[in-house]
């Protein structure tokens, strides 16, 4: 029996493939220079980095409930992966991010290539907004191009329509959830159980029961409320532990600065923790820095104080807690095979990037 890890890689290494086809499919009949250029843009995007984690999560699903063929499958779950870079790319808008998988997000991309062409458009030196237009633009056409791997499928059309159904559901729910989370950034006062519904909005909707649901749907399992639950209690488990890498992982793993959370003014549940419990000068001196550049000294009191009152071990029990209740879900449900889901609810634990 291969590892949670070897088979993760494997399947990574065929999606890739497989996205990578797609990808250069449509790079061959975009006509004019300028669409393909975008193109080229959106290639490098995509194939930069990137977990897979959602193609994966519904291809073992699929398998999960009893489907068999791997191939449609794998072709099918590009959805995901189109739908992640789409949302991405608006993300990085919202958030003023300049850095993605450890290179320019995707305005910034746009912002490079116009330097370039800026003679021959002649376009004025403020790059930012034309960087920001076509940043829209490429997001469009990943939310366009999504739809394609689910259409192409040879499943049935009924389960196609099903499946095409629950992933317009996710993205509005993520919306909502991206309103929430920009709105909480203005917000001194806010309570976990208001994080909770922005990560299970927001993360939860696309990230991980969208893929497990859609994956449910074409391997004919009818218990879809289980696939919900679990989903949603690992969702959290990802955000938390997602929160926690941005502000004390390793910048060459996560492919963005630890202090791109506190400069956003980013609630986290470590952000929460500390403006709850820990003393007076403290949460003053952290809330003071939320919203705005933080020099590296700076960060290195903020995750002490994270540290010391308590937050890092507050958020990383929460973690372990939401995991242990996905394999309790999961083992009571009447899924074919749970080894690979019981493993990722582990995975999520100690995940590093």
């Amino acid at each position: 029996m291969i590892s949670l890890q070897q088979e993760m890689s494997q399947l990574k290494q065929r999606i890739d493939e497989r996205l990578l086809k797609l990808l250069e499919d449509k790079k061959k009949i975009a006509g004019d220079s300028y669409n393909k250029a975008l193109y080229n843009l959106l290639i490098d995007f995509a194939m930069r980095g990137g977990k897979r984690l959602r193609p994966i999560l519904m291809i073992e699903s699929y398998k999960a409930c009893g489907g068999k063929d791997i191939d449609a499958i794998i072709d099918a779950s590009l959805s995901m992966e189109l739908i992640e870079n789409y949302l991405l790319i608006h993300d990085d808008i919202i958030d003023r991010d300049y850095i993605r998988r450890g290179g320019p997000s995707f305005h910034k991309m746009v912002e490079r290539l116009l330097e370039k062409e800026n003679e021959e458009l002649k376009i004025a030196p403020n790059l930012s907004h034309f960087g920001i237009s076509g940043a829209l633009i490429g997001g469009d056409v990943f939310s366009t191009l999504s739809m394609i791997p689910i259409l192409k499928s040879p499943f049935p059309a009924h389960l196609k329509i099903e499946a095409l159904k629950e992933c317009a559901s996710a993205c509005e729910q993520c919306f909502k959830g991206e309103l929430i989370d920009v709105i909480m950034e203005k917000i001194e006062d806010v309570d976990e159980e208001e994080l909770l519904r922005m990560i299970d909005l927001k993360t939860g909707s696309y990230t991980t029961y969208l893929p497990l649901v859609v994956g449910g749907i074409f391997g004919g399992f009818k218990n879809l409320a289980v696939l919900r639950g679990y989903g949603m209690l690992i969702g959290r488990a990802f955000q938390i532990r997602d929160d926690i890498l941005g502000t004390f992982g390793e910048n060459k793993k996560t492919g963005k600065p630890t202090s791109s959370d506190i400069r956003q003014g980013k609630k986290t549940l470590l952000v929460i923790y500390v403006l709850k419990k820990a003393n007076s000068p403290d949460r003053k001196f952290l809330s003071s820095k939320l919203g705005k550049d933080v020099s590296v000294k700076d960060m290195s009191r903020i995750k002490q104080i994270i540290s010391d009152c308590g937050a890092l071990e507050y958020s990383l029990d929460k973690i372990e807690d939401y995991s242990t209740q996905a394999k309790e879900k999961l083992l009571s449900s009447s899924l074919k095979s749970k080894d690979f889901f019981i493993q990722f609810a582990d995975y999520l634990t100690t995940r590093e990037f």
